[in-house]
C-alpha cells in the first residue's frame, strides 16, 4: 500500500459554537484552517505515479476555495446566524444537525473530498482518500 500526503490550500472561516456551549468560542470568531489529505493506492499509473499532485490540487482546492474560504461555518442548530448570513447574502457553509466544531468540520470535509475524488477519472477505483488532518490553529488539529 502506498500513501501520499498533500497539503491543500489554507482557508479562512468564521464560526461560533452553539448547542449549549458556554465558552468563549460561543462568540463569532475566525480561524485560518489548514488541511492535509492522505491518499492511498496499491497501484501506480502508466507513468509510475499514484496521481499527479496538480490533479489533487485542482480537484480539492477548487472545492475548498469555492465552498469554505472567506465564508462562515453555520450550524443548522444556529437559526439566528443562519438567518443573518442568508438575509445579508453572506458566503456560508451549512453543517446540518451538528456544531461547527473542528471534529464535525473535518468529518464533513473528508466526506465531500472523498466523493469528489471518487468521481474524477484520474483517481478511478485505485486511488482513495484515506484520511485528512484539519488544523484549526498551529497547536490544534484533528485527523479522520
Amino acid at each position: 500500500m502506498l500513501t501520499l500526503t498533500y497539503r491543500l490550500d489554507d482557508f479562512s472561516c468564521a464560526h461560533r459554537l452553539v448547542k449549549g456551549y458556554q465558552g468563549k468560542c460561543a462568540h463569532l470568531h475566525g480561524h485560518n484552517y489548514r488541511i492535509e489529505a492522505t491518499l492511498c493506492s496499491t497501484e501506480l499509473d502508466k507513468i509510475d505515479m499514484m496521481v499527479d499532485f496538480a490533479t489533487i490540487k485542482e480537484v480539492c482546492n477548487a472545492w475548498i476555495n469555492r465552498e469554505l474560504d472567506h465564508g462562515t461555518l453555520v450550524s443548522s442548530e444556529d437559526p439566528e446566524l443562519l438567518t443573518f448570513v442568508v438575509d445579508h447574502k453572506q458566503k456560508h457553509y451549512l453543517l446540518k444537525g451538528v456544531n461547527t466544531t473542528l471534529e464535525c468540520l473535518a468529518k464533513n470535509i473528508k466526506a465531500k473530498l472523498s466523493a469528489l475524488l471518487a468521481k474524477h477519472e484520474a483517481f478511478g477505483d485505485t486511488v482513495m482518500l484515506d484520511s485528512i488532518t484539519v488544523w484549526e490553529t498551529e497547536k490544534a488539529s484533528i485527523s479522520c
